[in-house]
């Protein structure tokens, strides 16, 4: 299973910038209710919270191209991904930055509805950029999304790896595996920017 912890994948003069324009008053997040596409699936999970968080969708290839202003500096975060692990990006395909808050009933052995970012492409990759210090770990499943198979239910998931959040880390990730989100317990908020790009050489 293909995953990479790399902290510190920016300059700290560029994380607190990224932090402190994703915190500004006037920043425009949009709420959203849930994370799920089907809640319902995991409703026999204790562990499964489906909390809202808010959003921004700063890019968008599928169906139609979108862009935000803030594509050009978060799109920064890419290229010390790519002076870092030396992979070279053939294609962006979305990119999101999503706020989760604190949650009633939410704890450490809790998370969000596992889920893949992308069903109908083929081959690609995902990063999670942590902007801020918080909780709530990223939650990495053994599980991997199979074509024909569109849901995985809550009682199937095995847990390969928990990151939890640090401001300038990122977590690189094959696309095709089964990952969840989190809230954060102890912080206020927690934020995070994913990517999902293709690779000029798959690995």
């Amino acid at each position: 299973m293909i995953y990479k912890i790399i902290d510190n994948i920016t300059p700290i003069s560029f994380q607190n910038k990224i932090e402190n324009v994703l915190d500004d008053v006037n920043f425009p997040w949009y709420f959203s209710k849930t994370i799920a596409k089907n809640p319902n699936n995991f409703k026999y999970n204790s562990n499964v919270i489906d909390a809202p968080g808010f959003t921004n969708s700063v890019w968008n290839s599928l169906p139609n191209e979108q862009q935000s202003n803030l594509f050009n500096i978060v799109c920064t975060i890419l290229y010390f991904f790519e002076e870092k692990t030396n992979f070279k990006i053939k294609e962006i395909i979305r990119i999101r930055i999503r706020k989760t808050i604190q949650y009633p009933g939410h704890d450490n052995n809790k998370f969000t509805p596992p889920h893949v970012d992308l069903e109908n492409v083929d081959k690609y990759y995902s990063l999670v950029y942590y902007v801020d210090d918080s909780d709530g770990d990223t939650f990495l499943f053994k599980n991997k999304y199979e074509e024909g198979k569109s849901v995985l239910y809550g009682d199937e998931t095995e847990l390969l790896v928990r990151v939890p959040p640090k401001k300038g880390r990122a977590l690189f990730f094959d696309g095709k595996t089964y990952h969840s989100g989190n809230c954060p317990i102890n912080y206020q908020s927690r934020t995070i920017i994913n990517f999902d790009f293709t690779l000029q050489n798959n690995i």
